[in-house]
């Protein structure tokens, strides 16, 4: 049996939270991922895992032992990066996910970069405004806007970006131009899929507007390029709409109300190995993105 394989397989499956999901994320069949927790049951003559049709559970056997693997794990790939480092510099797969607009404009003249500077990493990028569940799919860092409340996640806030109201001229000089909060019941609001509400700061306190119109979409540049074609008004982060700001191909409004801005948090899986290429990437990310913040 080969013990360390696993010992991968069984802390694959706990994190993954069910045999089929780990199965996926392995590319092995269901019945070799049990077989490999039965045999390890087998080895150690212990009851690792509680399990039926419908549901899964650790053993206080198997919580203990999945704790001993998961460090074993870790000192055996950093041990190995270390030496992989030392020989040929970094290499290796980053898994990383971001919501679209965010990871196009954003980050992806940073990631550029970065694999210059790395040419042996090589990326697997997941741009999409779900929230992507990073581990079943195997992420290795996550870019997410607002607050994160999860303990099998670690969290940490990078910076923050405003929002802002804004339309075309030509639409604000057909429909009128909303001077309070209420004028937006009157306009055609396009709403993103996510955002159930428009947030502002009236008179200091904050005030979920619920924004209603003719379009809603996921996609948040189908939703840039209705703003722009002057189908509606849109709630964005500012930075989408930046370039088009300094054209004057759309303006902002209710500014005095609209000084609201939400969390940019860079996470990761609680239990996933830090390798060294994704510990360089994410300080490598975290200093120029700091420096260089979206106003």
């Amino acid at each position: 049996m080969d013990r360390l394989r696993h010992m991968e397989i069984f802390v694959s499956v706990v994190e993954a939270g069910q045999f089929t999901r780990a199965s996926r994320i392995l590319s092995l069949s269901k019945s070799t991922v049990s077989q490999a927790v039965s045999s390890l049951e087998a080895y150690l003559g212990l009851l690792l895992v509680n399990r039926d049709s419908r549901s899964f559970l650790l053993t206080t056997a198997g919580q203990a032992y999945y704790e001993q693997c998961t460090r074993v794990l870790s000192d055996i790939n950093t041990l190995e990066d270390d030496m992989r480092g030392k020989g040929r510099g970094m290499s290796g797969l980053i898994r990383l996910t971001a919501p679209t607009l965010y990871g196009t404009l954003i980050l992806q003249p940073l990631i550029v970069e970065f694999m210059k500077m790395h040419p042996d990493v090589s990326f697997d990028i997941k741009l999409t405004e779900q929230a992507v569940d990073l581990v079943a799919d195997g992420v290795d860092v996550a870019f997410r806007l607002g607050d994160i409340k999860d303990s099998a996640l670690l969290m940490r806030k990078i910076g923050s970006l405003k929002m802002v109201v804004c339309a075309t001229p030509e639409y604000l000089e057909t429909h009128g131009v909303p001077k309070v909060l209420e004028d937006l019941e009157d306009h055609n609001c396009l709403i993103f899929g996510s955002i159930p509400g428009w947030n502002f700061l009236k008179d200091g306190v904050r005030y979920v507007f619920p924004a209603k119109g003719m379009v809603q979409t996921s996609c948040a540049n189908s939703l840039r390029g209705l703003v722009c074609a002057g189908v509606g008004i849109g709630y964005f982060p500012k930075f989408v709409f930046q370039a088009d700001l300094d054209l004057g191909t759309v303006v902002s409004i209710l500014e005095d109300d609209s000084n609201v801005s939400f969390d940019v948090n860079l996470i990761r899986p609680a239990g996933k190995h830090l390798t060294i290429r994704v510990a360089k990437f994410t300080d490598f990310m975290i200093s120029n993105l700091q420096k260089n913040w979206p106003v």
